[in-house]
């Protein structure tokens, strides 16, 4: 996946999709990614949970976000 914005940043990431949870990572030095995308409730909900990390080891907590079908 590469991602890009406003600020002319753009940075590539590895993908994988198993078992409803689709999962995307970018293992760099000095700023790591990852974010976890979980389909529960039948489809109907996404729970997304991201981290970074800033030097290669420890991780925190970044951007959560859930989506929910409204029907």
């Amino acid at each position: 996946m590469l991602s890009f914005d406003e600020r002319g940043v753009s940075r590539k990431y590895d993908l994988s999709f198993e078992n409803n949870v689709l999962t995307w990572w970018r293992d760099a030095p000095e700023f790591a990614q990852r974010y976890t995308w979980t389909l529960v409730d039948e489809g109907n909900t996404i729970i997304g949970k991201g981290e970074l990390s800033k030097d290669g080891l420890s991780w925190e907590k970044d951007l959560d976000l859930t989506y929910t079908r409204v029907t």
